[in-house]
């Protein structure tokens, strides 16, 4: 079953942030992971909001086919050299849930 990993945050440092998404993207997709959802960024287009606050962020949702394959990413050395252009220059959150199927 696919793992979904979801982050969402506010960019509190542009400069620094701006130096993140690209090797990052190497890294998801060096393992196995895909982008489903990246919303937010300044260039994309932007969210339609039928409901609540515009003050949604960025909202990030990756999948990758196993628990094991998200572990090798985030925990991967690759990854780990640029965390903390993502963590530093941003305030937020990340999690990782499984996927969902419907029973029956």
């Amino acid at each position: 079953m696919s793992v979904y990993t979801i982050v969402h945050f506010n960019v509190v440092d542009p400069e620094t942030f701006a130096k993140y998404p690209e090797p990052a993207m190497k890294t998801v997709f060096d393992h196995g992971g895909k982008y489903h959802v990246v919303a937010g960024l300044p260039g994309l287009a932007q969210p339609q909001m039928p409901e609540g606050s515009t003050d949604y962020g960025v909202i990030v949702v990756l999948e990758f086919p196993s628990q094991e394959a998200v572990d090798g990413w985030y925990n991967s050395p690759e990854y780990q050299d640029i965390i903390e252009l993502r963590t530093g220059s941003t305030e937020g959150w990340a999690m990782v849930v499984d996927g969902f199927e419907m029973p029956g």
